[in-house]
């Protein structure tokens, strides 16, 4: 098993993902402020309004259960409102 070829398609992975989520949140008219990564697989996203909380984690989940083949956790980041992460 070629290890490094391994970590290239993963990597490739979790970049495209997150930047359909970035896209699926745009589409429905939520505003991203920032964006961050802890780590190789902790993408943290950062909206403008706490208001599109819940719209933007319901449809993270959509995304997630459409991405089947890949195994994505949505967190709510407890004590920020306008602050939720997907690990991969």
């Amino acid at each position: 098993m070629d290890f490094d070829k391994l970590q290239k398609e993963m990597q490739e992975k979790i970049e495209t993902t997150s930047l359909m989520a970035l896209q699926m949140l745009q589409r429905d008219n939520i505003k991203v402020k920032a964006t961050s990564w802890v780590g190789m697989n902790i993408f943290i996203v950062e909206l403008e309004n706490a208001t599109d909380k819940p719209r933007a984690l319901q449809l993270m989940e959509d995304m997630s259960e459409f991405l089947s083949e890949y195994e994505l956790t949505i967190l709510e980041l407890k004590n920020n409102n306008k602050r939720f992460s997907i690990q991969f």
